[in-house]
């Protein structure tokens, strides 16, 4: 008793070290700002009010006073044909927010974003200082979105000046942290003296501490061969992608033998384990850069997440969110790679600008990493790569929870889960995954509940339903999902009125959530990626004037989308990186089938109705009709016969829900259970390595 008690004020404290780091972390930075100005003595030339030729989307006062009336607004400067190493804008007046602007110069090339410097005049300055690269302009064209008062612009010969200002913590933030943490250990504390759940966790510890010894020593050790094979291959240059996959490699090995003895009744705890450490192995390996779909808007998200108040940013935070060729270029081997990783190390030293903070549910653990990593000053690189392990962590468990919840099928599971590309997806900052793995917690949950004796419990009615919803919060199109759980059998329901009053709020809210959301991106312009004719409300009206024409080019778009030949696209793609061999492709595609075939008892007998068989196809169907809509809304230029930017992966969430049902009372084949799993997930492990060394490996040797 005495051991549990000391044990748990240790737990107590180290609790409450944690979540004083993490809240202090996301209220406070130890970053410095960075204004830079020019030499007094070395200006070149002055430009002010007069010395504007042009305005767009703004009015220019003659005090200086400028209003932005319009998106995308600047104004443009004529000059001489001349050279500056730095350029200065000055206000009339200091300034009570933080406003981001954007340099462009004409070098003869006309304006573009790669003859381009960003700056932010920081509340209570009165100047923007810009590094400008060399040669020789005749254009300026200066880019702020909001109201601003314009004094003049200095163009400087010589190099900026820079002036840092540090950012010292108040006695205030320190105790706002104290009593958040003490309050988090409070309910901790109260949690486990309802529960006792500490006690429960101790005592599973001690009774797995031998197994848990042995996995320690396997990691240490395949750490340290894998160390010696890569040295052995690379000699001396370490080339730490070599060393991530060699080690991974052996760690497989070893849990797989470990864990050999369960892998009939309990194979979720190899699958995990492949699921984690072929995601880290894709992490740690893959190049720097911009190798993933999207990566520039979900590293903002996560930044976004990191704190509580407006997030100060470094200029290499600054290059992935704007896709700077300094980090959007993807190197071609392991040297350029750490020579790149040398540059944006260099660049994340001070604050150049700030974001909102806009904390979301889906990025919010990768933000804390971020936020806690920023707090000791961790380099770019390790803060980068780190900030993605919540997601693999998030995905692993969901995928652990959903296999151990189903009585079979768990293979189905397996093989979709293991999908090459849904793994990459997880190594990177993505809510794909988050879509995924709580959809899959939530079919197997339904699922699982359909192939036992009696009734569902009102605890798992809420994790399938709060599964559902919380997989759908980044992406409410699949919103479909969230009907499921009213096919469950009545029979299997203690009361119907409490199960389904628990279906429809979640489904109501969530609906409206998506009503709320969709005519809030219809009142924009539309993705700017997708050209300059996306005009959604154009869209709308075009599909409202023209029904058929829209859905002859709907059903001309899902036949090819749809199709068997279109697998490879969310199997084996690897975004940026390349799409693999279709052979592999064709290699998953059997084993899905076969196993949805396969993976079968008699648990699995007549449990569905003929109208959730259908459903299940409609539902596929449907969805992937209502993502290909909201692209062309969104996406594609007004009446285009072809719909843009609806990529394959946007498949994936839906096609477990599909693959668990379809396949009816299946075929009982008369074979180990142990030798199907190992051959299922052998064959699926052995296609993931392989995909790892093709698109990740060579690229880094």
């Amino acid at each position: 008793m005495l051991k549990q008690r000391v044990a748990k004020i240790i737990y107590g404290i180290v609790a409450f070290v944690i979540f004083f780091t993490i809240f202090l972390a996301m209220l406070w930075s130890p970053r410095e700002h960075v204004q830079l100005t020019g030499q007094k003595d070395d200006i070149e030339k002055v430009l002010e009010i007069s010395d504007i030729s042009n305005s767009i989307s703004c009015s220019v006062a003659e005090d200086g006073e400028i209003s932005i009336n319009g998106d995308d607004a600047y104004i443009i400067f004529n000059v001489d044909s001349m050279e500056a190493k730095t350029i200065v804008v000055q206000m009339n007046k200091t300034i009570d927010k933080n406003i981001d602007a954007q340099l462009f110069l004409d070098y003869g090339r006309g304006m573009n974003e790669n003859d381009s410097v960003r700056g932010t005049c920081f509340a209570g300055e009165s100047s923007i200082g810009f590094k400008v690269p060399s040669g020789k302009f005749k254009q300026i064209r200066l880019d702020i979105d909001d109201d601003y008062s314009f004094k003049c612009i200095e163009i400087h010969e010589n190099d900026a000046i820079t002036i840092r200002s540090g950012n010292t913590i108040s006695y205030k933030i320190l105790m706002v942290c104290f009593l958040l943490s003490g309050f988090v250990v409070f309910l901790i504390i109260f949690v486990d003296y309802k529960t006792n759940y500490l006690l429960c966790f101790y005592k599973k510890i001690i009774d797995n501490k031998k197994i848990i010894i042995i996995e320690c020593g396997s990691i240490g050790g395949s750490i340290v061969v894998g160390w010696l094979v890569e040295h052995i291959i690379c000699g001396e240059n370490y080339n730490y992608a070599v060393h991530a996959f060699i080690s991974g490699i052996i760690l497989i090995i070893c849990l797989t033998i470990i864990h050999r003895k369960i892998l009939d009744d309990k194979p979720e705890i190899i699958f995990s384990k492949l699921i984690f450490i072929s995601a880290m192995v894709m992490l740690i390996s893959a190049p720097i850069g911009h190798i993933g779909w999207d990566l520039d808007s979900h590293f903002r998200y996560a930044l976004q997440s990191s704190s509580f108040e407006d997030v100060g940013i470094s200029e290499a935070e600054l290059d992935v969110i704007i896709n700077n060729n300094d980090f959007l270029e993807i190197p071609n081997n392991i040297d350029e790679n750490n020579e790149k990783i040398q540059l944006l190390d260099g660049k994340d030293t001070s604050i150049v600008s700030y974001i909102d903070s806009d904390i979301r549910i889906s990025s919010l653990l990768s933000g804390v990493v971020i936020a806690v990593f920023r707090l000791f000053g961790v380099s770019f690189f390790l803060t980068y790569k780190c900030g993605q392990i919540p997601i693999i962590i998030v995905y692993t468990l969901c995928c652990y929870y959903a296999m151990r919840r189903l009585h079979s099928g768990k293979m189905i599971l397996a093989t979709i889960a293991m999908f090459p590309t849904l793994l990459f997806i997880s190594s990177n900052y993505s809510y794909d995954t988050w879509v995924v793995g709580f959809i899959f917690l939530g079919m197997a949950y339904f699922v699982g509940n359909c192939q036992e004796e009696g009734k569902i419990s009102y605890k798992d009615a809420i994790i399938m339903v709060c599964s559902f919803a919380i997989a759908i919060i980044p992406k409410q199109i699949y919103v479909a999902v969230l009907l499921i759980p009213f096919f469950m059998p009545k029979k299997k329901m203690q009361s119907k009125k409490k199960y389904y009053a628990i279906c429809s709020g979640a489904f109501a809210i969530m609906l409206v959530d998506l009503l709320v959301r969709t005519f809030s991106e219809t009142s924009k312009g539309g993705d700017v990626r997708g050209g300059l004719g996306v005009d959604p409300v154009g869209q709308i009206k075009y599909i409202l004037t023209n029904p058929f024409e829209y859905a002859h080019t709907l059903l001309d778009f899902l036949k090819d989308y749809l199709s068997l030949g279109n697998t490879n696209g969310y199997m084996n793609n690897f975004a940026y990186l390349g799409v693999g061999a279709k052979f592999i492709a064709i290699i998953i595609l059997i084993i899905l089938i076969f196993t949805i075939v396969t993976d079968k008892k008699k648990c699995d007998v007549n449990i569905y109705s003929k109208v959730f068989y259908g459903y299940s196809i409609v539902m596929f169907a449907g969805t992937a009709a209502l993502v290909a809509t909201s692209l062309y809304i969104a996406y594609t230029q007004v009446g285009e016969l072809s719909i843009a930017g609806c990529q394959p992966r946007y498949l994936i969430p839906i096609i477990y829900p599909l693959a668990s049902v379809i396949g009816f009372n299946g075929i009982r084949l008369k074979i180990n259970q142990k030798v199907y799993n190992a051959m299922v997930l052998g064959i699926m492990q052995i296609i993931v390595l392989y995909c790892i060394y093709n698109f990740l490996i060579v690229r880094m040797l």
